[in-house]
């Protein structure tokens, strides 16, 4: 079972992805790195606790590449020196209409 989305199969783009097996400890850490920082407790939990390499935890590539992206996004949109920018080339394009 996937220990992000917690199912068995799962279906990407009309194919059926095979669960991987945690074999790496580079794998484990970005794992726990994308917990702490959404203060996710049942992932601490899970790879926190124990070695999840030697537990043999799997998961689909698919939900680990979602689940362990940061999400700069949303950091993005409150810089305070960003959002002068895009005030400035909101301006900008105001005043060519």
């Amino acid at each position: 079972m996937c220990i992000i989305c917690e199912k068995r199969s799962k279906y990407v783009k009309r194919k059926s992805e095979k669960l991987v097996k945690c074999i790496t400890e580079t794998a484990k850490k970005s794992i726990e790195e994308a917990a702490e920082r959404k203060d996710d407790s049942r992932l601490k939990g899970i790879t926190g606790n124990y070695c999840s390499v030697a537990k043999e935890a799997h998961y689909h590539d698919s939900c680990r590449r979602e689940y362990t992206r940061k999400d700069d996004r949303h950091q993005a949109a409150t810089d305070p020196a960003l959002l002068k920018s895009e005030k400035a080339h909101a301006d900008a394009f105001t005043h060519i209409k």
